[in-house]
């Protein structure tokens, strides 16, 4: 065969071949691919003769130890990922909720503690305010405190000299017991000007951090108070009394002038209380000498005559009249005497002071704030 018959049939299988594959492309059919020519093999010493040249032998590979770990990317199923984000969150929640109680306790704690130490400040300042709160009297300063426990004193002592001259038949005991009462007024009477009081404000000057002992501490200075009132209520009675001192026992004699008027048809004469005599004027009248007199309780001034004039001595009726008034105005000091014993008997600083002290004496404790 000739070279140029062999090149056409080259030509035509090769022609026949690229339409197979565009009829195959046009299928939509996947050519097989190529096989690539196997590489030439490497000579062997075998080959040319030789012995063999030994391999080494390959070292085993450690193995490593196996685990057991979920790692964030491992494909979960459809079906149980829902429950595992919902367990997550739960957990979550439950890790939230368990910070807040613990947050919440601690800080119960602390402020319990805080508002313990404020009681005990407040304490100190409550035992200080009582025993050296001071006030001025009658030549000295002495502690509040000092001077209602002295009334306190004295008022037990005055009730009970009275008490026994109530039941005592003897006239000097009695003598002596309205002398010890005299003296008794007068000394309430200082004690009313004195004022020893407490104030509830100064007391709690902000908030009351301690119930258990305000209700203590407010009753403590209510009864100060009460016993003050009471006092001021008896040194009145005093007051009174003391404008009933009679006229001679301070040495002086009381005089009054009144106007005799001369007889009426009946032949009764009439007397009538002047107050206020014009001696300075005498002028001659019908009736001889004359002056001008105010009566008692009028506006209108007339001329009397002197000899119609006359001036008595009214400490009869002043006495009479002043131990009337005396007996009574006794009568309800002795009342009011009762009842300051009663105030008195209120005031109670021993277990205030006490309980103020269990407070005072106790440690600080720590806080964060």
């Amino acid at each position: 065969m000739s070279d140029d018959s062999k090149k056409e049939g080259q030509d035509e299988a090769t022609a026949g071949k690229l339409s197979a594959e565009e009829l195959k492309a046009r299928l939509g059919l996947k050519p097989r691919a190529r096989e690539e020519p196997a590489a030439p093999a490497k000579p062997k010493p075998e080959d040319f003769g030789l012995p063999a040249t030994p391999q080494p032998a390959a070292a085993p590979r450690p193995t490593a130890p196996e685990t057991s770990t979920i790692t964030v990317t491992e494909d979960l199923s459809p079906e149980v990922a829902p429950a595992v984000r919902k367990k997550w969150m739960w957990a979550g929640v439950a890790v939230a909720l368990v910070t807040l109680l613990l947050g919440l306790m601690l800080g119960g704690v602390m402020k319990g503690r805080a508002i313990e130490n404020l009681k005990t400040k407040e304490a100190r300042h409550l035992l200080e305010y009582f025993q050296e709160t001071r006030v001025q009297t009658t030549g000295e300063v002495k502690a509040v405190l000092d001077v209602v426990e002295e009334m306190r004193g004295e008022v037990a002592r005055v009730t009970d000299v009275l008490a026994k001259a109530a039941e005592s038949e003897d006239p000097k005991v009695r003598l002596d017991a309205e002398k010890e009462l005299e003296g008794f007024l007068k000394r309430v009477q200082a004690y009313r000007d004195v004022k020893p009081l407490f104030d509830l404000r100064q007391a709690y000057p902000g908030v009351v951090f301690n119930g258990e002992l305000a209700a203590d501490v407010v009753a403590f200075i209510e009864a100060v108070q009460r016993l003050h009132d009471e006092a001021v209520a008896l040194a009145l009675e005093a007051d009174t009394l003391e404008t009933l001192t009679l006229p001679e026992e301070k040495g002086v004699t009381t005089r009054r002038t009144i106007f005799i008027a001369p007889p009426d048809a009946e032949g009764i004469r009439k007397a009538e209380w002047i107050q206020a005599v014009d001696k300075e004027n005498v002028q001659n009248g019908p009736a001889g000498p004359s002056v001008a007199v105010l009566p008692v309780g009028g506006q209108n001034a007339f001329m009397a005559p002197v000899s119609s004039l006359a001036e008595i001595d009214i400490s009869l009726v002043g006495r009479e009249k002043a131990a009337l008034y005396k007996g009574t105005i006794y009568a309800r000091i002795r009342a009011r005497v009762a009842q300051v014993k009663m105030a008195a008997d209120l005031i109670r600083f021993a277990p205030l002071k006490e309980k103020l002290q269990r407070f005072a004496n106790r440690s600080r404790y720590l806080t964060i704030f």
